[in-house]
């Protein structure tokens, strides 16, 4: 591998799969590596080389499959037909599907069956449209969803049920929640934030949670339609996107993505409260609304991965 374009944690914490370029790669005749380590061993499990264009990763949620794809390629303003995504099972190196399209992928999400995949279209070439589709994975055509185009700087996360399918954007001053068999948007929630930048369901699917680039961070209750509120009466600082729920739902992380150098976290309660990590070590505050007090708690040594929290925990 002589470039690395894309590197991915399974959410179960036990791989870790990157994508380069391989070193027979040339602009007419692409070739790229896909490697998957098993992360306590650093053992190589898998290394496949694909004779196309591919630098984007997704594993399914229980690290069983690994969806590749292409977003930005060297294609762009063509309506031509080609490899856009496939798909390997992780434990044999099986290709369970691959399908072709004239544009490129901006998001790819797997549903909680993993035999089905949603994907967003970039507008890079083709129709010069992005649209959402839904791929059963043994197939070779995208089935295309409902007439909704998807906004640019798209940000968009699955319900755990996979029922629905949360869209947002920096451009656009509302979240749509889209139904993921028919297309049918269901609902749509106002924002006070027109730039939106991360969309975090709770594992059981009641909440959801947005964060936008002025660190507004916003919450909704999804069996109440007038429940909208701000988790913060001040906003984060810019930069901070929502990444990830602790187990009990009561903590929630957002991580700053334009901090160079060195990590910087900020873990908070839902109910209120922000924490700052640097050295490997996070320093806690849980704000009581009550009493509008802050108490610092130290945690030791407890890390978040590619927006997934750690399996083990010192307090």
């Amino acid at each position: 591998m002589t470039r690395l374009s894309n590197v991915q944690l399974s959410p179960d914490g036990r791989l870790v799969a990157a994508i380069g370029l391989d070193a027979t790669h040339q602009t007419m005749q692409p070739a790229v590596r896909i490697l998957v380590w098993e992360l306590a061993t650093g053992a190589l499990l898998q290394n496949w080389l694909e004779p196309r264009e591919l630098n984007r990763l997704l594993f399914s949620n229980d690290g069983q499959r690994l969806a590749a794809f292409v977003c930005h390629s060297t294609l762009r303003m063509v309506n031509q037909q080609r490899d856009v995504a496939t798909v390997f099972d992780t434990a044999t190196g099986e290709r369970r599907g691959l399908v072709r399209h004239d544009d490129d992928i901006d998001t790819v999400h797997f549903l909680p069956d993993t035999e089905h995949l949603l994907l967003t279209t970039l507008g890079w070439s083709g129709r010069n449209r992005k649209e959402l589709y839904r791929w059963r994975i043994a197939s070779e055509t995208l089935a295309r969803l409902g007439s909704e185009l998807m906004p640019d700087h798209l940000t968009a996360m699955v319900s755990p049920d996979g029922k629905q399918l949360a869209v947002g954007s920096h451009t656009v001053p509302f979240i749509r929640l889209i139904d993921t068999a028919t297309g049918v948007v269901t609902r749509t929630l106002q924002s006070e934030a027109s730039n939106i930048t991360s969309l975090t369901f709770t594992a059981d699917g009641q909440r959801l949670v947005a964060c936008g680039t002025t660190g507004v961070v916003l919450a909704w209750d999804l069996d109440d339609d007038d429940d909208s509120f701000r988790l913060r009466a001040n906003p984060l600082p810019p930069g901070f996107l929502v990444r990830a729920f602790s187990a009990d739902q009561s903590r929630f992380a957002a991580a700053n993505s334009f901090l160079p150098r060195r990590f910087y976290a900020k873990w908070r309660e839902v109910s209120g409260g922000y924490a700052a990590s640097s050295s490997g070590h996070v320093w806690w505050y849980s704000w009581t609304a009550r009493l509008r007090s802050w108490r610092p708690v130290v945690v030791r040594r407890q890390r978040l991965v590619c927006g997934i929290f750690a399996t083990r925990w010192r307090t």
